[in-house]
């Protein structure tokens, strides 16, 4: 069984690559737009590479870390510590004439039983992705 699954959404928004990087390293505004997230917590200040943070989920808590900020362009971090899949999330962000082009990937990776299991659940895990980015395009819109 495959262990790993990446789901990858692109996306174009009127909105500037700066806002959208502040945004993708804003852990803190994760609960407003992803459904399983209740609360999110930054454990380190300020966001570098290496601080941590953690999220009460309706699943558990989690606690991730980022592995990547470029300013402008790159936003990526991932759980190290979870009872369900751990998941890698990176955030490629290009300034276009008209605001950005957008592509958030995330890849599930699985270990124990869960390896088992993921096939079965990651459909159901990316139609509540694909909701989520929805809603998150519209609060990019917001001021």
């Amino acid at each position: 069984m495959k262990k790993e699954r990446t789901h990858t959404i692109n996306f174009k928004t009127s909105v500037s690559s700066d806002k959208v990087y502040n945004f993708a390293k804003n852990v803190e505004r994760r609960a407003e737009w992803i459904s399983i997230i209740e609360s999110a917590q930054l454990l380190d200040n300020p966001v570098k590479v290496g601080a941590k943070f953690k999220e009460e989920t309706n699943r558990g808590e989690m606690i991730l870390e980022f592995v990547a900020l470029e300013p402008n362009t790159k936003v990526r971090y991932r759980t190290i510590k979870a009872k369900g899949p751990f998941v890698d999330i990176l955030w490629d962000i290009k300034e276009n004439a008209a605001g950005s082009n957008v592509k958030i990937s995330f890849t599930f990776i699985a270990k124990g039983l869960l390896k088992f299991l993921l096939p079965f659940i990651f459909k159901k895990i990316t139609e509540e992705i694909d909701q989520d980015v929805k809603d998150m395009q519209d609060l990019l819109l917001q001021k």
